[in-house]
């Protein structure tokens, strides 16, 4: 126990409250970067649908025409052109959707690792804020008893003060 009245532990728990702090801050902005990644792979996801979408609508419309015998050997020629950047568009879409999940699952695993820390830092500062507690609770047991003894030798001082002045 301390002679002194401050909490002699009062710099660490101040450290620790401050990492507590910090980490609280950076889960905080490793949720923010999951949501954007997450809005990220949603809005790749979606451009592929849209995408297959419209090749499978443009790939009906040039069967319908074929079937109706209104193509000619040029507009053929321009359809298997068609499909290839389709195709090629398509892939690089589908490879952006893939590297927006890759990152999601990224930013997830950090936000993880983040929440983790916290718990440990978190844990940390309780261990202190613990600590201090039990110290205050004995510093004021400590007090307590110091003062009922003087009270008691003060009593009997006075008490063997008059039974010196009886006598």
């Amino acid at each position: 126990m301390s002679k002194g009245g401050k909490y002699p532990l009062e710099a660490l728990r101040q450290q620790r409250q401050h990492v507590v702090e910090a980490r609280t801050q950076e889960l905080a902005t490793r949720r923010q970067e999951t949501d954007a990644a997450g809005a990220r792979k949603h809005g790749a996801a979606n451009a592929v649908q849209r995408h297959e979408a419209q090749a499978a609508e443009t790939r009906e419309q040039e069967r319908e025409q074929l079937d109706a015998g209104v193509l000619r050997a040029g507009d053929l020629a321009s359809a298997a052109s068609w499909e290839f950047a389709t195709q090629q568009q398509g892939a690089q879409l589908r490879e952006a959707e893939a590297a927006a999940a890759k990152e999601l699952r990224t930013r997830r695993q950090q936000e993880a690792q983040s929440r983790a820390e916290l718990a440990r830092a978190d844990a940390d500062a309780e261990a202190v804020d613990k600590h201090r507690n039990a110290w205050a609770a004995e510093r004021a047991r400590a007090l307590e008893a110091a003062e009922e003894e003087g009270a008691e030798e003060a009593h009997l001082a006075r008490r063997f003060h008059r039974h010196r002045s009886d006598s």
